[in-house]
């Protein structure tokens, strides 16, 4: 830095800023009692710490339950429409929707045919994507086929 942009070079540091942080730390290092002194300080924090996860452990539960009760039945359902959907071989009829995994509700964007789904590209086929909760990431082969495997499908073709 240039002497008029240091804001003040040539004139000793205020008293507080005498000790850099590497001379405090080297201070630290080496007093003998440090683990005395910090030990304390760390069973405080550790005592702290299981106070707010045993406060919030019964909403954590309750929430796990809620989760379960909704991913389990649908992830079975969703197996018996991704095992309906590859035997479809109209590419025409519509195909069975799975259910989403977070709200047990059918997501209505899979209950497209084999044709809509393939014809599907840009931001329709990022939104179906997102309703299946699926990444958006890759080209649009790569979309297509994350969607036929989500739903069961053999091929596109």
């Amino acid at each position: 830095m240039s002497e008029a942009g240091d804001g003040g070079a040539g004139s000793p540091p205020p008293p507080d800023v005498e000790k850099t942080i590497a001379v405090r730390q080297r201070g630290h290092a080496t007093r003998q009692d440090l683990a005395e002194i910090l030990q304390p300080m760390f069973d405080d924090m550790e005592q702290r710490l299981e106070a707010r996860l045993a406060a919030n452990m019964e909403q954590i539960f309750a929430e796990m339950a809620r989760v379960t009760a909704i991913a389990v039945p649908a992830s079975v359902l969703n197996v018996t429409i991704h095992s309906l959907n590859s035997n479809v071989t109209d590419r025409n009829r519509a195909l069975g929707p799975i259910v989403s995994l977070v709200t047990g509700k059918h997501i209505l964007e899979t209950s497209k045919s084999i044709a809509e789904l393939s014809n599907l590209c840009g931001s329709n086929l990022n939104d179906h994507l997102q309703a299946m909760g699926l990444s958006t990431n890759g080209t649009v082969r790569e979309k297509q086929l994350r969607i036929c495997r989500e739903m069961g499908i053999v091929s596109l073709e």
